[in-house]
């Protein structure tokens, strides 16, 4: 049997959950980074304290016992899933094993089977109808009163046209879903998508998992969220114009 090892977690308050041992099966293998990817992406862990979401672009979400929090998420190629949450002095981290079809993690030097998932941010759901938790699940601050672009107004926007974001700097979105970029000179390319909420999302091969950017209009003018600042939005222009860089 394989012993369990020692892992630096932050010290937060944990309600126990459903033990199977101090040991691991033989046979029971950690996941791969491309798998506890695919496992945990764009889903939320249902925890006694709450729960905890995974966006794809690896930004983290969760309220934890009756608090809200934010942050981004991590793995490795051990398996190991570490919470990186902004208003905590330390890192959480679990790591996910898998023997057949059963998942366990090691947390909190316990041996015990996997919270269950949900597809999508499910925090949403906990919503009581006021302002603050809606907000919160979109990454607004309280006092944000304009509308974002939705999956059609962003596509309409961005599709068939190169954003500038300075010398040598900028990306084209073919209407094929294709993404051209160009940064500091060198040219690459990857695809974009427009999530359910109607932010642009960037999957370009070295680039890593991208926060995905939202945009609004404020009188009258084009502003741009990213990583939670909000900032004037850089020039969109018509037809593919990496060319011209």
């Amino acid at each position: 049997m394989k012993m369990l090892g020692i892992i630096t977690i932050a010290s937060v308050t944990m309600m126990s959950y459903k033990a199977i041992g101090d040991t691991l099966a033989n046979d029971a293998r950690p996941f791969t980074r491309a798998e506890l990817y695919a496992y945990i992406s764009e889903k939320t862990q249902v925890w006694s304290e709450g729960r905890v979401f995974h966006s794809e672009a690896g930004t983290l979400l969760l309220l934890w016992e009756g608090k809200y929090g934010k942050g981004t998420w991590t793995t490795d190629d051990g398996g190991t899933l570490c919470w990186h949450v902004w208003a905590w002095d330390e890192v959480l981290c679990q790591v996910f094993y898998r023997n057949d079809d059963v998942v366990s993690i090691v947390f909190k030097e316990e041996t015990l089977l996997a919270p269950e998932l949900q597809e999508g941010n499910t925090i949403a759901n906990l919503a009581d109808g006021g302002g603050s938790s809606a907000k919160f699940v979109l990454g607004l601050s309280e006092d944000f009163d304009n509308n974002l672009l939705n999956k059609e107004e962003t596509i309409n926007l961005l599709s068939g046209k190169t954003v500038i974001w300075g010398p040598g700097q900028g990306l084209y979105y073919s209407p094929d879903s294709t993404l051209i970029k160009i940064w500091n000179g060198v040219r690459g390319t990857g695809t974009w998508t427009v999530s359910k909420e109607g932010a642009v999302c960037w999957h370009v091969p070295g680039w890593g998992k991208t926060p995905c950017e939202s945009y609004y209009y404020k009188d009258e003018g084009l502003m741009a969220i990213f990583e939670g600042v909000h900032k004037i939005a850089s020039k969109h222009v018509d037809g593919n114009m990496i060319g011209s860089f």
